[in-house]
């Protein structure tokens, strides 16, 4: 028998939500409900999408974000339920102005065309709400599609930073690692060691996997640290990036080779990303590698996955939070 949610229970989620508990989100982390009415949708649908799924090829094309529309009236009906969803984008036109704020009350200054913010009814959770004229709609996002998807990611990425660390991190290994080697990463605790020093031509090669990697699993994350010395600061071309990382995943990978698709810089370093491939296994996926040169040393942080039938975006950006702990001892 299907139980229903009593009266008292939705006044106690209310009164909870208004005295700052917020009950725990649920949900695909890579799922975002778009509430507005229907006409609305129609008409700026195809922008939202557009923002939103920032399609990649890893190396089948997939979403970031998938989207899930739902009407004010569904939304209001099955409020409980939505209210405690990770991402949420509410779309306010004239038109619909007066249901909307039924829905969202006095939470947010409807001044600004677009505003967002976190765990308005669960957590973690991001909110956010653009408001224009519906002949205006599907330009402005377009325009700010950018801003758009980077508040929804970077939400996500908080999100896998905290699960990653709120727990700690391998303390003995980061000690042993400055000990022997003068550099430290944050291993989280589920990250065990694959192969300790090794050597590929003149550079040293660390290897980490997640505890549940494997060629039977289908669902593989792997950090590889590779270093050599060098006698100043160098910064490698894209071939010659391409030459050092298939050197050591050769080896270590067992004939893996490397596509470069794109290169740039962050916080990290220098960085090439591309896909992996093994043409003898006829298997491959994304990676991501951070070049840092000092101290005498040139360092490649690699991050890469084999997770077919995922979606890797995330975890992509699981990996990326790992490798920014990267730090040279001086």
């Amino acid at each position: 028998m299907k139980k229903e949610l009593t009266p008292l229970f939705i006044f106690f989620f209310l009164f909870s939500c208004g005295n700052g508990y917020r009950p725990h989100a649920f949900g695909p982390r890579d799922m975002v409900e778009v509430v507005t009415d229907t006409l609305t949708w129609r008409i700026c649908s195809g922008a939202v999408k557009e923002a939103l799924w920032d399609t990649r090829y890893y190396p089948s094309f997939e979403h970031v974000f998938d989207i899930e529309y739902v009407s004010p009236e569904n939304f209001w009906e099955k409020r409980t339920d939505y209210w405690r969803r990770h991402n949420i984008l509410f779309i306010v036109t004239p038109e619909n102005r007066e249901v909307m704020k039924e829905i969202v009350k006095d939470r947010f200054d409807t001044a600004e065309d677009i505003q967002h913010k976190k765990d308005v009814w669960a957590s973690p959770q991001i909110v956010l709400i653009i408001e224009k004229n519906t002949d205006e709609l599907s330009k402005f996002i377009e325009e700010n599609s950018d801003d758009i998807f980077g508040l929804f990611f970077g939400a996500v990425s908080e999100r896998i930073e905290f699960m990653l660390y709120s727990g700690g991190y391998q303390e003995k290994l980061s000690l042993a690692l400055k000990a022997g080697y003068g550099f430290d990463i944050k291993m989280p605790y589920y990250y065990v060691v694959a192969d300790s020093q090794g050597s590929v031509g003149n550079g040293h090669v660390i290897s980490v996997q997640h505890m549940r990697s494997g060629t039977d699993n289908a669902l593989s994350r792997y950090v590889t640290l590779f270093w050599f010395e060098t006698p100043e600061k160098i910064e490698l071309s894209g071939e010659a990036f391409k030459i050092l990382r298939d050197t050591f995943s050769s080896v270590y990978f067992r004939g893996d080779y490397c596509i470069v698709e794109d290169s740039g810089s962050d916080e990290i370093g220098r960085w090439f990303e591309g896909l992996w491939q093994n043409s003898e296994k006829g298997i491959g996926g994304p990676f991501k590698t951070w070049t840092v040169s000092e101290g005498g040393r040139t360092f490649l942080i690699d991050v890469h996955l084999f997770a077919p039938g995922n979606k890797k975006s995330f975890y992509l950006e699981e990996l990326r939070q790992i490798a920014k702990t990267f730090k040279m001892m001086s």
